[in-house]
């Protein structure tokens, strides 16, 4: 489990990435996307939670570290189908369904983005979102706001992380029950959760402009606790531009980011510390704290310095790196430029 510091990384290769084609009806009220796309520019995307470079601002953690190779987000795309259909204002509903698997760079499963088979055993990734969208239509008055929520499943079979075919703690070498692992983890016959998303605009500085605060919050209070590392998220952050009166198109934000590892996970590393206390060796993990979370805190500051280009100094500050008192926590710091045409 690790909250990415940067959402622009990628591994060194020329990949296609997206390559889909999407038709509307009834007066955009419906439309179907099919091919090869990113599920996150749709689906569990906020418009504030854009402005920050950690790579959980963008395609979360609470699905790039519980589906297959990260999911159908960015550097790597996949074969799905998306349909969109908005029933009435204001809300619309997407769900989209996809390959299970898109096949991470290394080890080279589809290094450049174009191998488009779907097998059966990579199984299938479904999410759903419901989306209201409150004064976003022409010559509205009040507060814009976006409220989210969605659920994501998939068929595929996942590795429990504490029990083996037999029920045993994968760990035992036989001092806690008198019989040892198997080695083989029970399967999970599929994985999921649920999750919601809130955009809203706090204060408006002028009618007709953009400046002012925003604030995203995004949740996911439930995810399968036996095959995933964490079984809660919750993050959420401030935004502000125009804070200062000669720098209107500056942003500055601020953002936290949380992840609680799974109760399988903490179990694992108890089934451990206590074969170790008892003067056994467990089969894979060392004696060591109990893991417990991970928090990220970013601070930024967007610089608008010509229409084309941004400025954008960043600060990080991570607790429990990869959810353990393990690891020191760690700082990052860092500078990012942006040039658009």
């Amino acid at each position: 489990m690790v909250l990415e510091p940067s959402n622009i990384s990628a591994y060194h290769t020329i990949r296609l990435y997206e390559l889909w084609f999407e038709q509307s009806f009834f007066d955009g009220k419906l439309s179907i996307r099919g091919g090869q796309m990113a599920l996150d520019e749709e689906f569990v995307c906020s418009d504030y939670a854009a402005l920050f470079v950690s790579g959980t601002c963008g395609w979360p953690a609470f699905l790039s570290a519980t589906v297959p190779s990260g999911g159908l987000a960015y550097p790597v795309a996949g074969i799905g189908v998306r349909v969109k259909v908005t029933p009435i204002e204001p809300f619309d509903i997407s769900a989209a369904v996809a390959e299970g698997d898109v096949g991470d760079v290394p080890p080279g499963l589809n290094r450049h983005g174009t191998d488009f088979t779907w097998s059966e055993k990579e199984g299938v990734f479904v999410i759903v979102e419901l989306a209201c969208r409150l004064n976003q239509e022409k010559d509205a008055k009040g507060l814009v706001g976006t409220y989210k929520l969605g659920g994501w499943y998939h068929s595929g079979a996942f590795d429990h992380l504490r029990r083996d075919s037999n029920g045993l703690s994968l760990e035992d070498d036989g001092t806690l029950s008198g019989v040892a692992s198997s080695g083989i983890a029970r399967t999970c016959r599929s994985n999921g959760g649920i999750y919601f998303n809130i955009d809203q605009v706090v204060f408006r500085e002028k009618e007709g402009t953009d400046e002012g605060l925003g604030l995203y919050v995004r949740v996911a209070p439930w995810m399968c606790d036996a095959c995933n590392t964490m079984d809660f998220y919750a993050a959420g952050g401030l935004t502000y531009k125009g804070l200062f009166p000669t720098r209107d198109d500056d942003t500055i934000g601020v953002a936290v980011n949380y992840c609680r590892v799974s109760d399988s996970l903490r179990d694992a590393q108890r089934d451990a510390n206590a074969i170790i206390a008892l003067g056994g060796t467990p089969n894979n993990l060392q004696e060591g704290p109990i893991p417990d979370y991970e928090l990220s805190l970013e601070v930024t500051y967007q610089l608008t310095l010509a229409p084309c280009w941004t400025l954008q100094p960043v600060f990080q500050y991570y607790f429990h790196p990869g959810g353990s008192t393990a690891h020191e926590n760690a700082v990052v710091a860092g500078l990012r430029t942006t040039i658009s045409s």
